[in-house]
């Protein structure tokens, strides 16, 4: 797609991605995994969209009950954060879609490292990664750890397993 865009032929743009990505500095390569994503996720999300993701609210007040703030930042004004399903909801059934323990309330920032696996967090509420990327960019952030560490609910717990099973390596 985007070697169409650029005017190159699709065999041509696969070739030099795959240059690119034999030799650049690992923040290249962690960008062009996040540009090929970027499709994917797009389409996942207009999928959402247009399932008519009516129990929104019903499930950001139910985080929000467990969750009052960001376990990163620290940041409690809810209308700069996120509500972001720890499970996706494109795998969910219905119960778990509005569960408050698939969720947690993160700054953008930090939820667009959580959906995409770079981050996660321990059963005792510390942040983890194990990708060199993700360590810096939280760096660049200021981002040394979780600013609220508490354990999670064992329901909230059971969602994070499967999440941290898929963490970037």
């Amino acid at each position: 797609m985007a070697a169409a865009a650029a005017g190159l032929s699709e065999p041509l743009g696969l070739l030099l991605l795959q240059l690119i990505e034999e030799h650049a500095d690992p923040a290249v390569r962690v960008h062009l995994v996040v540009l090929a994503e970027e499709g994917e996720y797009t389409a996942a999300l207009l999928d959402d969209m247009q399932r008519l993701r009516l129990g929104q609210g019903v499930f950001r007040h139910w985080v929000s009950e467990l969750e009052p703030a960001c376990r990163v930042t620290g940041l409690a004004r809810q209308e700069f954060l996120v509500a972001s399903h720890i499970k996706p909801w494109r795998d969910c059934g219905n119960s778990e879609r509005l569960s408050g323990a698939n969720g947690l309330l993160l700054s953008p920032h930090v939820d667009k490292l959580f959906d995409r696996h770079w981050i996660s967090f321990d059963s005792g509420g510390e942040l983890i990664w194990q990708h060199e990327a993700a360590g810096e960019a939280l760096r660049c952030w200021g981002i040394e750890g979780a600013n609220l560490i508490r354990p999670f609910n064992r329901e909230q717990e059971m969602f994070l397993s499967a999440h941290r099973e898929v963490l970037r390596r």
